[in-house]
């Protein structure tokens, strides 16, 4: 008799539980296709001084695979390009910082309006770029698809009207 209650109530509990995870999983669904919908449409607009950014900490020249991107993408701009030719390491960070403060600053006197960033490197001091970028103008990422060999759009970092927050995915 015990085990049949217990059997019960652990059918209950189990819909119970299950109940809120499949409302959650279609909330998180709706968001999701939100998100995608806004980056399609954001990925044609520009501003009226764009500029693309291609940052290669490989060694490797990747302005022309930019230039197609931008090109394919319809937005005209000037393509600015920091190389670095040697490894970077933890000793060299600071330096590569400061050298990309002082494009930012030089891209800031400009009066550049969005930057479309492009770049190769370390996943570590991508994040780090992320963060210098953040709260600036509208910076609009793309990534390297390693299937295709081509850049994608992926997001926008910075401060924008299109800022993804709850209240904005919501609306």
């Amino acid at each position: 008799m015990f085990w049949a209650v217990l059997d019960i109530v652990a059918d209950v509990v189990g819909i119970a539980t299950a109940l809120p995870m499949l409302v959650a999983a279609a909330l998180f669904w709706q968001r999701a296709r939100r998100y995608r919908q806004r980056l399609r449409a954001m990925e044609g607009q520009t501003t009226a001084r764009p500029v693309a950014v291609a940052v290669s900490l490989t060694g490797l020249d990747i302005s022309e695979q930019v230039r197609a991107c931008i090109a394919g993408v319809g937005v005209q701009c000037p393509v600015r390009l920091y190389l670095r030719g040697e490894v970077i390491s933890q000793d060299t960070v600071p330096v590569v910082i400061q050298h990309l403060a002082r494009l930012k600053n030089e891209l800031s006197l400009e009066g550049v309006t969005e930057v479309h960033l492009f770049y190769a490197g370390p996943v570590a001091f991508g994040i780090m770029l992320g963060g210098m970028l953040h709260n600036w103008v509208p910076v609009k990422v793309y990534h390297l698809n390693s299937l295709t060999g081509q850049y994608e759009f992926w997001g926008v970092i910075g401060t924008t009207p299109w800022r993804m927050s709850l209240t904005h995915l919501e609306g």
